[in-house]
């Protein structure tokens, strides 16, 4: 970078890396280190980003970035760094966070605490009416949407989502609140104090739980925590500590710190420091499973939307059982908990599990995904299909021509034999459908060797009809009729 970076930099779903510099930029650099794009004329604080929930833009990458003091706005970008909207606040606006309604919450030197909707426009905002307050932070967000933000002189404000006093907690000690709250395991907020080098623990009630004085020169940015409950700190040096507040290890960097650190779900910690960025390997195996874990951010990135919405792919759709199929889930949105069942009666609760169908019959899959506030679900009917097939045979009168035949039988419950010659190596697609149009499983799409083949179909979970079944082979293009009477 040609100038200092001042804030923890923010990782997407896709890999991609947000981070400001001290000369007013945002940077958008790629999962290879290649800086794509930059926005000029921002706050060297972090940016925040969400998904698009509006119908004509569902599920787009917004990148949410306070414009430069001197302009007092909020600006909204595409993922290509374009603007889409800009909002002019009273006063210079802090770092955002998205809710997960899309509803994005920031404070401002003017006073006020904002809530604006998915589209830029205001939706409410709150005074504080204290005189010398000023917001450093970016708000947080609980899982039943309370919203949490610290003002400089020592007050943390806790608001509902309608912009309502749920309580504030005035520090009997003065403290210097210059780094966002962060929400634990089990509900406790951490909130670090920038002047007398505190790291203050409160239950949700706002009541006080523990303080730990770290002895580092100065505390200005937010902890993290570690999925085991461990928390980070990192501010001109990196010390951690227990759920109780007690030291285990402290480490002097011997540079100066200008952000909190950053930890995947491998359990890696990444810290700015200067012009440098470490990387240090820790056993807490990600983030918390918690409602806002870092600052301004949950699971996967800083400010992200709790929208989430399901999908998934597998490697293969059919082939001869027992058939080994590699699923993956492509989900958008911030999913912490995963539940398949792969229509035999076997489920998982990996990420990408591999299933093997041990016997021949089409296999309905379902994926159910949620987080602290949502749960959705994505059933593909008769995605997968177990074949009982028979490949080349006999390859001593090899094919002379590419060929369909009639299903046998026809009438047919609830199987039947679906037979055809390759005339050469090629790939060939074999694909039923509904009276509708509508795929219901597909046989093969395979580089197949010349010969003599026959598949098997099974209609056991299908209605009586009419379906079709169509085969490609190179050029050569036939569909043929077939009814299933149960």
């Amino acid at each position: 970078m040609e100038s200092e970076i001042r804030c923890s930099p923010i990782i997407d779903q896709d890999g991609w890396i947000y981070v400001t510099t001290y000369d007013y930029k945002l940077h958008a650099i790629n999962p290879n280190g290649i800086k794509i794009w930059e926005f000029e004329k921002v706050r060297y604080h972090r940016p925040a980003i969400g998904f698009n929930i509006s119908s004509d833009l569902k599920n787009e990458k917004v990148i949410y970035i306070a414009s430069a003091s001197w302009n007092k706005k909020m600006y909204a970008l595409n993922k290509s760094g374009n603007l889409i909207w800009e909002f002019q606040a009273d006063g210079s606006c802090c770092s955002p966070s998205i809710g997960e309604d899309g509803i994005i919450y920031f404070g401002s030197i003017d006073k006020n605490i904002y809530a604006l909707n998915p589209d830029g426009s205001l939706k409410w905002k709150y005074n504080t009416e204290e005189q010398f307050e000023v917001p450093f932070t970016s708000p947080v967000i609980d899982g039943d949407g309370s919203i949490y933000i610290a003002y400089s002189y020592g007050t943390l404000y806790c608001l509902d989502q309608n912009g309502s006093l749920k309580w504030k907690y005035d520090n009997e000690s003065n403290y210097n609140y210059e780094s966002s709250p962060i929400i634990g395991n089990d509900g406790t907020l951490y909130i670090m104090s920038s002047n007398d080098r505190i790291l203050m623990a409160l239950n949700n009630d706002g009541t006080k739980k523990w303080e730990f004085e770290s002895n580092i020169s100065k505390n200005e940015f937010s902890p993290i925590i570690g999925y085991d409950g461990k928390i980070y700190i990192n501010s001109q040096g990196f010390c951690i500590l227990n759920p109780m507040g007690e030291l285990i290890y402290k480490f002097d960097l011997r540079s100066l710190e200008y952000s909190s650190p950053t930890i995947n779900e491998e359990g890696t910690i990444y810290i700015n420091s200067d012009y440098s960025i470490y990387a240090l390997d820790t056993e807490s195996k990600g983030l918390a499973n918690s409602p806002w874990p870092k600052s301004g951010g949950n699971k996967f990135n800083s400010g992200m939307s709790h929208y989430i919405v399901p999908g998934f792919s597998a490697d293969t759709l059919s082939g001869k059982f027992p058939l080994t199929v590699h699923f993956s889930d492509t989900s958008f949105g911030n999913v912490f908990n995963r539940h398949w069942d792969f229509g035999d009666g076997q489920t998982s609760t990996e990420k990408n599990p591999i299933h093997t169908y041990a016997y021949p019959d089409s296999f309905t899959v379902t994926l159910i995904i949620s987080n602290p506030s949502n749960t959705d679900t994505l059933t593909k009917e008769n995605y997968i299909a177990a074949l009982n097939t028979t490949g080349i045979a006999d390859n001593s009168e090899l094919p002379k021509e590419f060929k369909l035949y009639e299903n046998d039988p026809n009438l047919f419950n609830p199987q039947t034999n679906i037979a055809f010659d390759v005339k050469e190596k090629t790939t060939v697609k074999l694909r039923v459908y509904n009276v509708v149009g509508q795929l219901v499983t597909t046989l093969t799409d395979n580089m197949l060797e010349a010969g003599h083949y026959k598949y098997q179909f099974n209609g056991n979970n299908l209605a009586s009809g009419i379906y079709f079944y169509k085969i490609e082979m190179g050029k050569y293009v036939s569909v043929k009729k077939m009814m299933l009477l149960k």
